[in-house]
């Protein structure tokens, strides 16, 4: 390998890039901000859509649900054992949701009522505006959602109660007293919200459904599990319909999906934006040069070593920018982690990820190369008398 020419090459893009030190600064930084740009917005935006996916599985559906084909449920203890003793569950709640009438002495209204029975009561306490959520043990309390007890944006008007108030909680056969002890929910779409919650043991009692359920809601550590565990499932021909999240909230799965599309649009964006960046200034930077470039070319230097300056010099502003890029990224990550923004779906902070990263510094190191081929290309092809008259 010739190594003289290739320190030519260094020595040559080193003194172009420190000869006009503000240019270079100026354009690391913007290069550092388009590094940004393709990594923020997007750890953003599936930060945002995995709050808004995490309420809805959360609260509603797990990331798997197991229901009935037909009715309710059968021998769900022993279909809950099973699922516990799978690797990968976080949480089985077993629930008997049905619609009911609540009333107080003077008003009334509909809502989806469910009796849950789980270890893990968290996600629900998480979510407590006043009070506290109904424990396990069938001691006819009720946990209200907000909108029950609050006017909605879409004018409905809520219950006349509050923590300690009596309400009365009726179906088709059957009536029952319960306690309010706790509101749960947050301002915005959220899945708790226009729900009311029971204990599974009143819920037996009142629907007279001893050792039945509606479903089973499964919670894993990750999201992205969710196929492969239904798979698992099917193959232990557990009875009933088994469902990931997605198939069960169809909105959960469009909002999704829509954010990935943003976050490609996003990504195509900011990838425009590098290429425009580094080869303005690779173009810029060559056009000032020409004449220095006709004599380094009478003097002998080649085509080659001067195609080898100026894509260097690109390779070199992108790595700067990529570097920089990182560091504030990284940074930016971890204060968000640290202190989320607090959100009507909840804190909200950047997901980001090392594959992230590595796609976005790949690209833009690739942006820099092939932005500054073009006027690395021209610069070489330039005739030797031309670029000398060039002022």
């Amino acid at each position: 390998m010739n190594w003289k020419r290739y320190r030519v090459v260094w020595l040559l893009a080193k003194r172009d890039l420190l000869a006009d030190r503000k240019v270079t600064l100026v354009v690391v930084a913007a290069l550092s901000f388009a590094f940004l740009n393709l990594a923020f917005f997007p750890s953003f935006i599936q930060g945002f859509s995995g709050s808004f996916v995490d309420n809805i599985v959360q609260t509603s559906t797990g990331h798997v649900q197991i229901t009935a084909e037909d009715g309710r449920l059968d021998d769900v203890d022993s279909i809950e054992r099973t699922v516990r003793s799978l690797p990968g569950v976080m949480s089985v709640e077993k629930q008997l949701q049905f619609n009911a009438d609540i009333s107080t002495a003077s008003d009334s209204i509909s809502a989806t009522v469910i009796g849950l029975e789980a270890r893990d009561l968290s996600v629900y306490r998480s979510r407590v505006q006043e009070g506290r959520f109904v424990d396990s043990g069938g001691d006819g309390e009720a946990t209200l959602g907000i909108f029950l007890v609050e006017d909605t944006t879409v004018g409905d008007r809520g219950l006349a109660t509050g923590v300690g108030r009596q309400v009365e909680m009726s179906t088709v056969n059957e009536s029952k007293e319960l306690k309010v002890v706790g509101t749960v929910g947050r301002q915005g779409p959220a899945g708790a919200n226009s729900n009311a919650y029971m204990s599974y043991e009143d819920a037996e009692e009142l629907l007279d459904a001893d050792g039945e359920a509606s479903a089973i809601k499964i919670l894993l550590d990750t999201r992205d599990d969710a196929d492969e565990f239904k798979t698992r499932l099917e193959q232990l021909n557990l009875p009933g319909n088994i469902r990931t999240w997605e198939q069960v909230s169809e909105v959960g799965g469009s909002i999704n999906a829509t954010f990935g599309i943003v976050t490609g649009v996003v990504s195509i964006v900011g990838l425009i934006v590098a290429v425009a960046t580094v080869g303005v200034v690779v173009f810029i930077n060559v056009s000032k040069r020409r004449r220095e470039i006709g004599i380094l070319r009478s003097i002998g230097t080649s085509r080659r070593t001067v195609l080898q300056v100026f894509l260097l010099e690109a390779v070199i502003f992108g790595l700067a920018g990529v570097v920089i890029g990182n560091i504030i990224m990284i940074a930016t990550h971890a204060y968000l982690t640290a202190n989320p923004i607090q959100t009507p779906l909840g804190p909200l902070s950047t997901d980001l990820t090392q594959s992230l990263l590595v796609t976005r510094t790949t690209w833009l190191l690739l942006a820099s190369l092939g932005a500054g081929a073009l006027p690395a290309w021209l610069a070489s092809r330039q005739e030797i008398v031309e670029a000398i008259e060039n002022r």
